[in-house]
């Protein structure tokens, strides 16, 4: 019998924030922001880990009550608003390998978009199992100074993917459009969009 493929969700949640404090712990529709991602991830049917790397213990106690490991805190020269996410990524990567465990792939899920829908990601990530090396989510933006038509395609935090175990050299970008699935909580003003929607869902799922 084939061996089932170790599929690792990361979520990159660090304690500090300058745009909004504790932004990882906010209330959203009564659950802590990270929470949405947690289940996002868990309900990715290929997913047989998810992981969440922070450097604040608080944070951690969140994220295994809602279903996440935290097997040990990121160091804190990783875990300013200035590092980048691979050195997270490959630090998170060698602790597990210490501790026996050697994915096939990982995925991320950023914290920030908490509008996914679990079955788009669950189709995204087939991709990397079925042979891809790399996913990433992406959004069009215009090009400054060529008028309305062009675009460019740039990276967001609704999800990515990668292999490690490199096969084919190959990569998909998903465009998202959604406005909602947009939606990247940085600001106030940001949070205070998203809990909008999760009130007008609320509503609407009273109306029936």
């Amino acid at each position: 019998m084939a061996r089932t493929p170790e599929l690792l969700a990361i979520i990159p949640a660090r304690g500090g924030s300058k745009g909004i404090p504790r932004k990882n712990l906010a209330d959203l529709g009564g659950l802590p922001l990270l929470a949405w991602s947690i289940r996002t991830a868990l309900a990715c049917r290929d997913v047989t880990r998810v992981v969440v790397s922070t450097d604040d213990r608080e944070i951690a106690e969140v994220a295994r009550t809602y279903g996440a490991e935290t097997p040990s805190l990121r160091p804190a020269e990783i875990a300013d608003d200035r590092a980048p996410l691979q050195p997270v990524v490959q630090d998170l990567l060698s602790r597990l390998r210490v501790q026996g465990y050697a994915p096939d792939a990982y995925c991320l899920f950023l914290p920030t978009s908490p509008f996914r829908d679990p079955g788009v990601c669950s189709r995204l990530l087939e991709k990397i199992l079925d042979g891809l090396d790399a996913v990433i989510s992406v959004k069009r933006a215009n090009v400054s100074g060529l008028g309305a038509g062009p675009f460019s395609l740039r990276p967001i935090g609704y999800l990515s993917a990668h292999s490690l175990w490199p096969r084919t050299g190959e990569s998909y970008a998903h465009v998202v459009s959604d406005p909602r699935e947009l939606l990247d909580i940085d600001e106030p003003a940001d949070l205070e969009l998203a809990r909008a929607l999760v009130r007008k869902d609320a509503r609407n799922a009273r109306r029936g």
